[in-house]
């Protein structure tokens, strides 16, 4: 189905937290062809056609970074405008825990991830919808439920 006929876009993305309580994150490709070029975000993308959204997250996270989800957690879903051609997406966000350093995961997509505490991480050129719900979710007890080390 094109664009065009959607109302929305179903995507999902998986933010992953450190026991330091980092956040990790995706600087995206510098192509203008996709959304948001050169922006920091989260691992992931859209849902496939057959595809529930626990299952395109688990392909994006295994495409992206070679990593096999385990447990997640449910954070929210944040809708984004339209921004013409394309139609507005619906992100589903989720969490879960990753003790590896970034440098160990085999990025294939985007130019490179990284942990950031929190503060620097706002700093970031973030994507819209992260900028939105970053700040909240930093406030979250899920947020402090992932730390297991004082940050």
């Amino acid at each position: 189905m094109s664009d065009e006929l959607r109302e929305s876009i179903q995507a999902a993305a998986v933010l992953f937290v450190n026991p330091r309580g980092e956040v990790l994150m995706q600087l995206r490709d510098d192509i203008p062809t996709i959304r948001f070029p050169n922006h920091w975000g989260f691992i992931g993308g859209e849902i496939e056609e057959g595809e529930t959204v626990e299952e395109g997250l688990r392909r994006e996270a295994l495409e992206e970074i070679d990593e096999v989800l385990g447990e997640v957690a449910f954070w929210g879903v944040y809708k984004s405008i339209a921004s013409a051609p394309l139609p507005p997406v619906d992100l589903h966000v989720y969490v879960a825990a990753l003790d590896k350093p970034a440098e160990s995961l085999p990025l294939t997509e985007g130019q490179r991830v990284a942990f950031f505490l929190p503060d620097d991480a706002l700093k970031l050129d973030l994507v819209p919808s992260l900028r939105a719900m970053l700040p909240p979710f930093l406030e979250s007890d899920l947020y402090r439920s992932f730390l297991t080390v004082d940050a």
